[in-house]
């Protein structure tokens, strides 16, 4: 398999997160319309990847930053205690009031920098990440109300709802990591279908014209070294190899919806999914691949055949103190 980063820019507010699961979702709707982008049938794809045999995995998006002329990654926080940080210290005085402060920036930092493609679990590296003390996103509520399309206005029963839309700040870049096997589909394919997808738009309201991006540059990665302590880069759900593993993670209930031709069918919705977020680490008593996981089916009322993305692509994590 090869890894690659895509970077992304961001054109418009967005409607739905972009993690690793939905991303995959709209990766395989242009398969379906568009089978000339794999070199295998889409029954032989789905029964390999429900069988750990994965043709494509995508990361969750990640800030960039080029700082002294170096790229920098912000990973989300690990879901781990601090103490477990390799120097981190309670405040021998809490009561004092620098040390209390301090201890409140860690506690509240959101993020983890990296110039290489490993997690150092120091406390320097946390950080809340703002762009000329700006937060990098924000988000906003849209007050929305439901149309009688019969009559074409609300009906008697006025019931307005919001909307949360995520926008994120001007000069911001979005880096996403593809695991992929080039037997089965390639960069220039995998490039295609970004393309469109930033074209078309990414999760709710894309016709509406949110979740537009364009891509600014790919790059092929090297492999990062195995290792029995890794940081999971998008939502998974644990498999048979990992039950032995200590798990630290946030759960991420996912309540799926079917996009495309599904979306408007007596029945969208999928079944809902229980995984680990993005990151979670993982603490084996052996070294873990390049990905842990597993492909989720049977989650779908009117399309047997859906698949979910269980998988990650992890990578090693260095000054674990636990």
């Amino acid at each position: 398999m090869k890894l690659i980063e895509i970077i992304i820019k961001p054109l418009t507010a967005f409607g739905t997160p972009l993690k690793g699961d939905t991303i995959f979702g709209h990766i395989f709707w242009e398969i379906i319309y568009d089978n000339k982008l794999v070199k295998k049938g889409i029954n032989e794809i789905i029964e390999a990847y429900l069988n750990r045999n994965p043709f494509l995995i995508t990361s969750s998006a990640f800030p960039v930053l080029n700082k002294d002329k170096n790229k920098v990654w912000y990973f989300t926080k690990p879901a781990i205690p601090l103490e477990y940080f390799s120097d981190f210290a309670y405040p021998e005085n809490i009561c004092n009031e620098i040390l209390y402060l301090k201890y409140k920036d860690i506690k509240k930092a959101s993020w983890i920098k990296s110039s290489a493609f490993q997690i150092d679990l120091s406390i320097n590296n946390l950080e809340t990440l703002k762009k000329d003390g700006i937060s990098i996103f924000i988000k906003n509520k849209q007050i929305r109300n439901k149309i009688n399309r019969i009559l074409g206005s609300t009906s008697e029963n006025f019931a307005p709802y919001e909307v949360e839309n995520l926008w994120f700040h001007p000069e911001i870049k979005l880096s996403i990591f593809v695991l992929y096997n080039e037997d089965i589909i390639n960069l220039e394919e995998i490039k295609i279908i970004f393309e469109r997808m930033g074209i078309s738009g990414f999760g709710r309201d894309a016709s509406s014209g949110l979740g537009k991006f364009k891509i600014l540059e790919i790059n092929e990665l090297k492999m990062p070294d195995k290792s029995q302590i890794v940081y999971a880069l998008s939502p998974f759900v644990p498999d048979e190899s990992l039950k032995e593993a200590e798990i630290f993670f946030n759960p991420f209930l996912k309540f799926g919806k079917h996009g495309s031709r599904f979306s408007a069918g007596d029945n969208p919705f999928k079944s809902p999914i229980l995984m680990a977020d993005e990151g979670a680490v993982i603490k084996s008593n052996k070294e873990v691949g390049i990905f842990v996981g597993k492909g989720i089916s049977k989650i779908s009322k009117i399309c047997k055949k859906t698949i979910h993305q269980g998988y990650s692509i992890v990578i090693p994590v260095k000054g674990f103190k636990g």
